[in-house]
């Protein structure tokens, strides 16, 4: 579960000032079909379920208004002990992948896709590259995300991190730049 803590920055000549509030709650499943094991050329495999209900204010353009169904299924590679390799893929089947400004901002299907490189600097510290892209089959709304991040996060205590990003977008419902920070606990 993630409950986004979210604030958004607009034009000073924009009349929706600067919001400020929870975002939409976000449920997922996630379930690990095959393991990776050591020395074999075979990635693990992984599919996650998430379903968003509207729980953020649209109004406020924190929440989508709408209820969202994701699956996404997950390809995981260690290159090396510091080194992982991920690629992912994946459909909103209902709902959108909007949140402020930002998003594609067509209700039905949307195709999602990304890869992403870890280095383990030490036991507590990772960073991260990630290519990011979305795609909506309605040609007709000239919508589509394309986004790098790159991104850590630093062990505070056991299961606990702090973890943070800086994005760039070049596409019409990514973000010009963007900045992220929040905590993750494992249970």
């Amino acid at each position: 579960m993630d409950f986004p803590l979210l604030v958004i920055f607009n034009d000073a000549s924009s009349r929706r000032g600067n919001p400020f509030g929870l975002g939409d709650t976000d449920y997922s499943i996630k379930y690990n079909f095959l393991k990776e094991k050591e020395g074999s050329r075979r990635p693990a495999v992984t599919a996650s379920l998430n379903i968003e209900p509207p729980t953020g204010n649209s109004k406020l353009q924190l929440g989508s208004g709408l209820i969202d169904y994701y699956l996404n299924g997950i390809l995981q590679k260690t290159l090396s002990p510091k080194n992982t390799l991920r690629v992912n893929a994946g459909a909103t089947f209902a709902g959108n992948t909007l949140t402020g400004a930002v998003g594609i901002k067509a209700r039905g299907t949307t195709f999602t896709g990304g890869s992403s490189l870890t280095h383990q600097f030490t036991r507590k510290f990772d960073v991260g590259i990630e290519v990011y892209g979305g795609y909506t089959a309605n040609l007709a709304l000239g919508r589509g995300e394309l986004q790098e991040q790159i991104g850590g996060n630093y062990e505070i205590s056991k299961g606990l991190t702090v973890d943070f990003g800086a994005i760039t977008g070049q596409a019409v419902g990514s973000p010009h730049y963007g900045f992220q920070i929040g905590f993750s606990k494992d249970f």
